[in-house]
C-alpha cells in the first residue's frame, strides 16, 4: 500500500507544468468564487462606506437621501458628537491645531433630517437655507433659529442643509415647512455659493426630465461595495484623481486690538452684470419662492448672508503672495442690491445682515470661523438672529 501511494505522488509530480498551472488556476478561481458568494451574503463593505462617513461630521456630508424626484435631504434621526471643524480637518489631513479647544457639540437630526427638537410639531416661523442655516458646527442653542425663537417667543423650524440651493430649499418648504400656525417663511440666501448650487439644481432637473440621469447617478462613488471581484477591479481601473486644493488660510487681517489673525478666504460674489444665465435662473427661483409661500398662506422673507470676504474686506485683508490675483483684486459687489430688487419685485421682505456683521468685525468680534471653515461662529449666528428679530418685532 505504501508503495502504491508513493507511486501516485511520483506520478503527480510528473504532470506537465501547464497542467499543474491550470489546476492551480482553477483552484484559485474556486476560492475566489466561494469568497465572492460569502462576502455578498454577509454584506461586507469593502469600501468601508459607513466607517468613513462616521468620521465625517454630518455638517460636511452631502445630503444623499432622494426625495420629491429631483432633490436630496439628510437621513432621518442622524446623531453625532465631537469637535466638528477639528474632526473634519483631521479627516482631510489638514493641521487642526487652531481648533484644539473647539467646543464639543452633540448634533441630533429629526425624523425629516433637519436640526429640530423631535417634539416640534407646530411652529410660527420656518427658515430654509444651506449650511449657513444648518450651522452644524454650533450647538442647538447657538443656532440663529433657536436664538430667534427664544428672543421673540415664537417657535421656529430649521430646514437648513449643506450643499443645497434655492430650488431644493423651496421644495423643503413645500414638503416640511408648513404647520397649522406657520405664518412666516424665511429663505436664508448665502451669497457665496447659493447661485451656483441653484444653477446645478436646474440642470439636474433638466437631465432627469430628459432621462439622461437619475438621482441615483449622483452618488455612485459612495455606494457600498460587497463584491470582492468588483473591489479588486475598482482598484485596478481607478485613475489618479487630482486632489482639490483646500484653503486653510491664505490671508491676514489686523484686528482692532492691533493683533494680526490668519484667515481663509474662498468666495468672490459676482456683480449683477456678471450673472448672465445664472442671474435669470436665480430671478426665477426668487419668484418661485414667493409663489410657493403665497400658495401656502405664508409671508415670504429673504435674509441675505454675506461671505467672510465681504465682511472682512473693510478691515484691510492682506493676501499671501501666491493667492489667485482675482481673489486679491475682488471688491465688494452689488449682489445684495440686486437680490433686494428681485425681492421687491416679488413682494418678499428683504433683510440684509451685512452691515451688522461688518460692525461686529470692526468692533473686534469676528463673526466667522477664521481658519479653514467659511461659516458663521456663535457670534455671527447671534447677529443674524438679532437682525431677524428686529424686523419681526417691527
Amino acid at each position: 500500500m505504501t508503495n502504491d501511494k508513493s507511486h501516485i505522488a511520483d506520478s503527480s509530480l510528473k504532470l506537465p507544468v501547464h497542467k499543474r498551472l491550470l489546476f492551480g488556476f482553477v483552484a484559485f478561481l474556486c476560492c475566489v468564487g466561494i469568497a465572492e458568494v460569502c462576502f455578498r451574503i454577509i454584506g461586507y463593505d469593502f469600501n468601508q462606506t459607513s466607517a468613513r462617513l462616521e468620521a465625517i461630521p454630518p455638517f460636511y456630508r452631502i445630503p444623499t437621501e432622494p426625495f420629491a424626484k429631483y432633490f436630496f435631504k439628510r437621513p432621518a434621526n442622524t446623531s453625532w458628537n465631537g469637535q466638528v471643524i477639528r474632526s473634519q480637518m483631521d479627516v482631510l489631513g489638514i493641521d487642526s491645531s487652531d481648533y484644539q479647544v473647539e467646543a464639543t457639540v452633540a448634533l441630533n437630526y429629526d425624523s425629516d433630517g433637519f436640526r429640530n427638537p423631535s417634539a416640534l410639531d407646530d411652529w410660527e416661523i420656518v427658515v430654509v437655507g444651506d449650511s449657513f442655516t444648518e450651522l452644524g458646527n454650533l450647538s442647538d442653542d447657538q443656532l440663529f433659529t433657536s436664538i430667534l425663537a427664544s428672543t421673540v417667543g415664537k417657535r421656529v423650524k430649521n430646514l437648513g442643509a449643506s450643499y443645497t440651493g434655492t430650488r431644493t430649499q423651496i421644495q423643503y418648504l413645500s414638503s416640511f415647512g408648513k404647520s397649522d400656525t406657520t405664518r412666516i417663511a424665511v429663505l436664508a440666501f448665502f451669497e457665496g455659493n447659493d447661485i451656483e448650487e441653484t444653477v446645478s439644481e436646474v440642470y439636474r432637473k433638466v437631465n432627469i426630465d430628459l432621462g439622461e440621469l437619475s438621482l441615483n447617478d449622483f452618488f455612485g462613488d459612495n455606494l457600498i461595495q460587497t463584491s470582492l471581484v468588483g473591489f479588486i477591479l475598482d482598484r485596478i481601473t481607478d485613475s489618479p484623481v487630482e486632489k482639490i486644493a483646500i484653503t486653510r488660510d491664505n490671508a491676514a487681517v489686523q484686528l482692532p486690538n492691533g493683533d494680526t489673525a490668519r484667515v481663509g478666504i474662498n468666495y468672490m460674489p459676482l456683480n449683477e452684470i456678471q450673472l448672465g444665465e445664472a442671474g435669470v435662473m436665480m430671478q426665477t427661483a426668487i419668484s418661485d419662492w414667493a409663489k410657493m409661500c403665497q400658495s401656502q398662506g405664508l409671508e415670504p422673507w429673504l435674509v441675505y448672508l454675506p461671505c467672510k470676504h465681504r465682511v472682512l474686506h473693510p478691515l484691510g485683508l492682506r493676501f499671501d503672495v501666491d493667492v489667485n490675483p482675482l481673489l486679491k483684486a475682488w471688491m465688494p459687489s452689488d449682489l445684495p442690491q440686486w437680490v433686494n430688487r428681485e425681492c421687491q419685485k416679488n413682494n418678499v421682505t428683504f433683510i440684509d445682515t451685512t452691515s451688522a456683521l461688518i460692525d461686529s468685525a470692526r468692533d473686534g468680534e469676528i463673526p466667522f470661523n477664521l481658519i479653514y471653515d467659511t461659516h458663521l461662529n456663535a457670534r455671527g449666528s447671534a447677529i443674524v438672529a438679532a437682525e431677524l428679530a428686529d424686523v419681526l418685532v417691527q
